[in-house]
């Protein structure tokens, strides 16, 4: 019955993991996954989720959570999202519970596919998380592509040129900061002029936001763009993940924020998107959710888990400045644009045959689209990294 299926490509981040088990070379790295790790390139646990975590432990049962997901985590979740600006808004938004952030994107394209037919286009940037296309396009959704940089740097121009060359309606993706994979965000002043262009030809906005924190340091800061954005009143969606900030991986954890341009329409457009999540996978994880609320509810257990995760920010940026400084001394070159980037990535523009050398002849695993993962860096490994990589450019 199935004799003509052929197996499925092999994931582009994942499969790199195979590659570096399955190699003999000394001291090889792997650079491909978008998890932190710690100064010792260990899997890091927040000390505030262990805390939660031995509180909940036993104190809830195993039961289903509601469609809309477990309540004491969305209100709180609405509120580290929006800060400030919280109470101006709080009474045209609508949340639910998704599976992390990608059940969040997935929601918003069943939802737009099944309720919201004038979407014509998805505008997106590329390179770009490579799961945006396909779980679009399973919507029969169509896309409109734009070179996300131009020179190491946000490519503007081609961002607003693809806006107005595409259908009024559509909808455009954007990172909220920390960009996968590239590290490039767009500049205040190029937020600015971006969403002028957004609102003039009556596009949707999905600002995915799984970073927070991990570009400054400063969750305030990270989020500023999408609370300035919140207040000129126009529908729009962000999808949450406590993916990264929170080191809940495997957890699945995230919420789906919908903002319209009253509570009515809201609450209208967030029963879809249960509805959604009720067809798709039934209801969310517990075990996440349970260790969100915990540290967003309780002030002392939250002001600690941001302090935690403006350490792990920190080390990234420092290990990413001494990164470029050795790459820099070792090849002759110039990276002080990467220097800038932010996040957990960067994509510093190499060639398939430097990232096949870097693999092959050096040991040190990565896509081929050359995306490194910063978060592998520590001071143990990068002096290797980075006289693999000088090799490669000089050789490759």
């Amino acid at each position: 019955m199935f004799k003509n299926i052929s197996h499925a490509p092999e994931d582009a981040i994942f499969g790199v993991k195979k590659l570096f088990d399955a190699s003999t070379i000394a001291n090889k790295q792997i650079l491909s996954l978008g998890v932190y790790l710690s100064e010792q390139g260990e899997q890091f646990v927040f000390p505030a989720v262990s805390k939660a975590e031995d509180r909940i432990i036993h104190k809830h049962d195993k039961n289903y959570l509601p469609m809309v997901g477990h309540p004491p985590l969305l209100k709180p979740s609405q509120e580290l999202l929006l800060g400030n600006v919280y109470n101006q808004v709080k009474d045209r938004l609508s949340s639910c519970q998704s599976v992390a952030g990608t059940g969040g994107v997935y929601m918003v394209a069943k939802f737009l596919k099944d309720f919201y037919p004038d979407t014509k286009k998805i505008i997106l940037g590329t390179p770009s998380w490579p799961n945006y296309i396909p779980i679009f396009e399973g919507q029969r959704h169509q896309f409109i592509t734009y070179d996300w940089t131009k020179n190491n740097q946000f490519n503007l121009n081609g961002a607003i040129e693809s806006i107005r060359s595409a259908p009024e309606k559509s909808l455009v993706i954007m990172q909220g900061c920390g960009h996968n994979p590239t590290g490039v965000d767009p500049s205040g002043e190029e937020w600015k002029e971006f969403l002028d262009a957004v609102d003039k030809k009556n596009d949707l906005m999905l600002f995915d936001f799984a970073y927070m924190g991990y570009a400054s340091g400063d969750m305030d800061k990270d989020a500023e763009v999408i609370r300035q954005y919140s207040l000129r009143g126009r529908p729009f969606f962000v999808a949450f993940s406590f993916s990264k900030c929170m080191g809940l991986y495997g957890e699945r954890i995230g919420v789906l924020h919908t903002f319209c341009e009253n509570l009515k329409d809201a609450e209208s457009v967030g029963s879809q998107m249960v509805s959604v999540g009720r067809q798709t996978y039934s209801v969310c994880p517990q075990n996440g959710a349970l260790i969100a609320s915990e540290i967003l509810n309780d002030p002392e257990l939250k002001k600690q888990w941001i302090g935690e995760l403006r350490q792990c920010t920190n080390r990234l940026i420092d290990i990413r400045k001494e990164f470029c400084d050795k790459v820099e001394k070792l090849a002759g070159i110039d990276w002080t644009i990467i220097r800038k980037q932010k996040g957990m990535f960067t994509m510093p523009g190499f060639t398939q045959n430097q990232v096949k050398y870097l693999m092959d002849k050096k040991g040190v695993f990565l896509p081929m689209s050359g995306r490194i993962a910063i978060t592998s860096l520590n001071h143990s490994n990068v002096d290797i990294v980075a006289n693999a990589v000088a090799e490669a450019l000089k050789n490759a």
